[in-house]
């Protein structure tokens, strides 16, 4: 299950950090997962309400013009809906 030892990866990685981080970030952090676990991760973190994300600046210049910064937090925000 590579998606739950990222999301426990990632987690570990917000209380180390204590910062909003983005995906490149991150992936610098725990070079070992794919990046497609980290978005995967990074998508359940804000769905359940424990992440928040904005647009912002890339500072890649060879990049995309923007990019997601990501901002966790231990409390759950908003808590979803199950039913849809």
């Amino acid at each position: 299950m590579p998606g739950i030892n990222a999301v426990r990866k990632i987690r570990a990685v917000f209380l180390d950090k204590k910062q909003p981080m983005t995906l490149a970030e991150i992936k610098e952090a725990i070079p070992d997962l794919k990046s497609s676990d980290v978005s995967m991760a990074l998508c359940y973190f804000v769905k359940q309400g424990f992440a928040t994300r904005q647009q912002i600046e890339n500072k890649n210049a060879k990049a995309r013009k923007t990019v997601w910064l990501y901002n966790y937090e231990e409390i759950r925000r908003h808590p979803t809906s199950l039913n849809g």
